[in-house]
């Protein structure tokens, strides 16, 4: 059992860019995009595992730390551009004004349900991606910090 008290998150490697290419941001930042991306609950617990596991990383392999830093940089862009496709498929609210709007505005309609999903088929697969590689290079399994072993 981990006493709150007495713990206190470790303060991340200086390996870890500090507005550095490509992330231009802060290393806190850096954290906090790994804990999204990995799923890694906001405790104590969690954000100190992976402050440790981010600094042995960073101690083992300054590379691997550019690289993971590169794959952020990369996920975050794409889950930029599945937002913008899922944004323009919605309705915006507007109705058409003219008839060469509602031929428009129809077609926009007419599209297949599923669309959305298959033009974010490939980035989601490339995010999966990225969180394994992510995951491996730090050294933390599927789940990491989350689950439990409970013997009865």
């Amino acid at each position: 059992m981990t006493y709150y008290e007495t713990s206190a998150v470790p303060d991340i490697s200086t390996v870890w860019g500090e507005n550095a290419a490509p992330l231009s941001q802060t290393r806190e930042e850096t954290r906090e995009d790994l804990r999204r991306i990995l799923n890694i609950p906001v405790s104590l617990e969690g954000l100190g595992n992976l402050t440790r596991q981010m600094n042995a990383t960073a101690e083992l392999s300054g590379s691997a730390a550019a690289g993971i830093e590169a794959n952020i940089g990369e996920y975050k862009t794409l889950e930029t551009s599945r937002t913008a496709i899922q944004n323009k498929a919605s309705w915006d609210g507007s109705a058409p004004l003219k008839k060469a709007d509602v031929v428009e505005y129809d077609t926009s309609l007419l599209a297949r349900p599923d669309a959305i999903i298959a033009q974010t088929q490939g980035i989601n697969a490339r995010m999966g991606q990225l969180e394994m590689e992510i995951r491996v290079s730090l050294g933390l399994t599927p789940g990491h910090g989350t689950a439990r072993l409970y013997r009865s």
